[in-house]
């Protein structure tokens, strides 16, 4: 072993101390920008996202849409079965008014010739 005096054995520690200090001086300044890039990168996302109020306006828009394009809907349905029962209607009066002058025709031919 090789004698070092005291002054020089703890200015050679104090300077790989200040060696470390500073690599993790470095270091912690490389993860605190990466940090500051992740929070600008988050607040960027935040002030492009929307609302929860704009989202639920939005969706607000879209059940009125919905309720109108259904009750829409529903008219229509109803008018095409409406439609149907008139068709129906007109074939049942048609079959009824040929049903009588076939029994008139069939009274006139038994009772008058």
């Amino acid at each position: 072993m090789t004698d070092v005096p005291l002054k020089e054995y703890v200015d050679g520690k104090l300077h790989d101390l200040d060696a470390r200090i500073e690599q993790a001086r470095i270091g912690m300044e490389k993860r605190l920008d990466g940090m500051n890039e992740f929070r600008e990168a988050l607040r960027e996302q935040s002030q492009k996202s929307p609302t929860r109020i704009e989202v639920d306006n939005r969706f607000d828009v879209f059940d009125k849409v919905i309720r109108k394009l259904e009750t829409s809907q529903a008219i229509v349905d109803s008018k095409a079965a409406s439609w149907l029962v008139w068709v129906g209607l007109f074939f049942t009066g048609a079959s009824f008014f040929f049903s009588l002058i076939g029994l008139l025709i069939s009274l006139y031919v038994v009772f008058v010739k």
